[in-house]
């Protein structure tokens, strides 16, 4: 796949069964629904821009604890080694985790 547009992004979700709808702005969205484990509701944003895609989420309501840039860096490092997992060739995601081994250690 050479080009990426919200179009093919909305067929694989719906192949996924996974339901989405497109805001005012015309990005997709997706709204996961509270559930026993995360009382608010999330919207995820999927935003495809130039060839580049990008997603944003908030769940309206939430505020987290603790120290911002700890709880970012923990969850940019899940991603980066979910994404060297599923795909080797993604070098960076492991070096995305290595320059800050105190947030990205092996705890779940």
């Amino acid at each position: 796949m050479k080009t990426i547009d919200k179009h093919i992004i909305r067929d694989i979700l719906d192949e996924m069964h996974i339901a989405s709808s497109f805001d005012e702005d015309g990005d997709l969205m997706i709204v996961q629904q509270a559930d026993e484990d995360f009382v608010y509701d999330v919207a995820i944003y999927i935003l495809v821009n130039d060839n580049r895609l990008s997603f944003l989420a908030a769940a309206q309501g939430y505020e987290p604890q603790g120290n911002l840039l700890e709880l970012a860096n923990r969850h940019n490092c899940q991603i980066g080694r979910a994404a060297a997992k599923t795909c080797p060739q993604l070098s960076y995601a492991t070096e995305m985790c290595a320059w800050n081994t105190a947030t990205c250690s092996t705890k779940k």
